[in-house]
């Protein structure tokens, strides 16, 4: 008897964990990419794989497929009027405008907008943890203490940030809180939903978390970029540059 409860709880739990993988469904989407972001409006950019001056091509999701517009990048972000700022090989950061590419000063790694437009970067010079981490204040950046190597933006415009460890700290005031876990890129939906690509392989890349308010819970899947749009949906970016689209599953919550 006690063998056959024991048989049965095995067997439940493994039918379970299959149903909990099989509720997160992946679209495949036409395209390569190298890096992805979406804006609070639900705006998809991606930069391509194709050689530009400046880095890859840059692209925007009309629905059905990626439309070019000019100019080379490496990185991207989208602010919640779905605009894209970008850098370049160069570290130079770039914003759209209706004249064209405006450029800003200063130098960055990596780049990302919050859903109320406060726009965070991760500079060139070196700090413990990996380089420093700006706030744009409308006129130049302005530098707060810690070193990073990835950033995203939450609603409120505070910055969780990955550094040089791929360790994950949040900004709680003029403190950083550190976080479980580790990464190796992070994103944020305009809802507050957060997603990381960890640091264990799985077939694509790394394994793909969101946060639950307490800790991180893995979905099947793997990838190297990650973004998340206006209904908390995933889009992300494997090692092969596909571009897949998740399809949130009704038990999640963030």
């Amino acid at each position: 008897m006690r063998r056959f409860k024991t048989c049965f709880f095995l067997s439940l739990v493994f039918i379970l964990i299959l149903a909990s993988e099989a509720a997160f469904a992946w679209d495949k989407l036409p395209g390569k990419a190298f890096d992805i972001a979406i804006g609070a409006n639900g705006s998809v950019w991606v930069i391509g794989t194709s050689f530009f001056p400046g880095g890859h091509g840059i692209h925007h999701w009309d629905g059905h497929d990626w439309q070019r517009v000019d100019g080379g990048a490496v990185r991207i972000a989208v602010d919640p009027r779905g605009r894209p700022w970008v850098l370049n090989a160069e570290g130079e950061i770039f914003r759209q405008s209706g004249y064209g590419w405006e450029k800003l000063p200063g130098l960055a790694t990596d780049i990302d907008i919050g859903a109320d437009g406060t726009v965070w970067v991760i500079g060139r010079a070196s700090f413990p943890g990996g380089y420093g981490v700006h706030r744009w204040t409308g006129h130049d950046w302005e530098r707060i203490d810690g070193g990073a190597v990835a950033v995203a933006v939450d609603p409120r415009g505070r910055p969780w940030v990955v550094n040089s460890y791929h360790e994950i700290y949040r900004r709680r005031g003029s403190d950083w809180e550190k976080m479980p876990g580790r990464a190796t890129s992070i994103a944020i939906g305009p809802k507050g939903q957060v997603w990381v690509t960890g640091r264990s392989s799985y077939p694509g890349g790394y394994g793909i978390h969101y946060w639950t308010g307490r800790d991180w819970e893995r979905i099947d899947g793997g990838a190297v970029r990650i973004a998340v749009d206006h209904k908390g949906r995933p889009w992300v970016v494997n090692d092969k540059n596909e571009i897949f689209r998740g399809q949130r599953p009704r038990h999640h919550r963030y």
